[in-house]
């Protein structure tokens, strides 16, 4: 999940889309709703913040490194005592941002959604009251992922840098 996902509304977005598309480009990647729902053959996908692009390549190159990462913490949380097991894995997020931990806080978060300070991108979202999905369901989706997104390049750069990269034929879809 991610603030203002439109995984929901993705078919209904594509619908505008024209049949026929040079490259897709989503400069705001985000959650990347429309773009699993497109699935394009051939896309470019970026996001200014580093922590959640990391995740999308890992996902390109090593879905088995994002599946790891996600049950060595699933293991701790779910192992121990949720809430404070979570708290560390926050704290080591908030102490130097990464993706590792972000993935897992971004399944396991309350009610899924991130929130982060303005001021210092402090993430200050508490644990949810529900379990995270377990490992295995995990897995499942992050192969389903790995090949809607497998003709897609994810890069992490500013918006205007991606839109510039656009030519003739290409979509450039913007949701900020």
């Amino acid at each position: 999940k991610w603030i203002g996902n439109k995984q929901r509304f993705a078919h209904e977005i594509i619908a505008y889309f024209p049949e026929k598309i040079g490259t897709y480009f989503e400069p705001f990647l985000g959650s990347g709703g429309v773009l699993g729902t497109l699935a394009p053959t051939r896309a470019v996908a970026t996001d200014c913040f580093e922590p959640l692009i990391t995740i999308w390549q890992t996902l390109h190159t090593s879905p088995t490194t994002l599946n790891q990462w996600y049950t060595e913490r699933w293991n701790k949380v779910m192992s121990g005592e949720k809430v404070e097991e979570y708290e560390k894995i926050k704290a080591s997020y908030n102490a130097k941002p990464n993706a590792a931990d972000l993935l897992f806080l971004c399944r396991s978060c309350y009610g899924g959604v991130v929130r982060f300070r303005k001021h210092d991108g402090y993430m200050s979202t508490p644990c949810g009251v529900h379990s995270p999905i377990p490992p295995s369901a995990f897995a499942r989706r992050v192969m389903e992922w790995h090949k809607r997104t497998k003709g897609t390049k994810f890069l992490h750069m500013e918006y205007e840098k991606a839109m510039g990269m656009a030519t003739k034929g290409d979509l450039i879809y913007c949701d900020p």
